[in-house]
């Protein structure tokens, strides 16, 4: 999988529903319902931005097609929630660390750090920020 396959993936995974394999705290943070922008920085892409459109079923952490995934371990330290989970997919395993910070209403801020075993065709690991700002109700 190249590098921007993995950002994108990423970048729409994490407003994507989550799947019926993966049981979701209630301890992860909500993003308000309705348009948001997406920044998102990577080392190996740049900056890409997109918009979105997030309902009540979207996920911020887990994306439906992340393969099967164990709970999420969620860690709350003041403003901020680390989220871990390790998920299996066809190419082996991702270890998916978040660090999340923000409102959730108007902005958020989610400090991805993901671990590939076997690394495969990509890097064995990439972080990515992913700067989210509300832009309205209407999608």
């Amino acid at each position: 999988m190249t590098v921007l396959r993995i950002v994108t993936l990423i970048t729409l995974g994490i407003s994507m529903p989550a799947s019926g394999a993966c049981a979701v705290s209630g301890d992860v943070p909500v993003r308000k319902s309705g348009q948001w922008e997406l920044k998102t920085i990577s080392g190996a892409t740049g900056t890409i931005v997109s918009r979105v459109c997030i309902t009540p079923a979207d996920h911020i952490i887990v994306p439906s097609d992340r393969g099967s995934c164990a709970p999420p371990k969620v860690e709350r330290a003041g403003d901020q929630t680390i989220v871990n989970t390790v998920c299996k997919t066809d190419q082996g395993e991702e270890r998916i660390s978040t660090l999340l910070t923000g409102d959730f209403k108007t902005w958020y801020r989610a400090i991805v750090k993901m671990t590939f075993d076997p690394p495969g065709m990509g890097p064995p690991n990439l972080g990515v920020t992913i700067e989210g700002r509300y832009l309205g109700e209407g999608c």
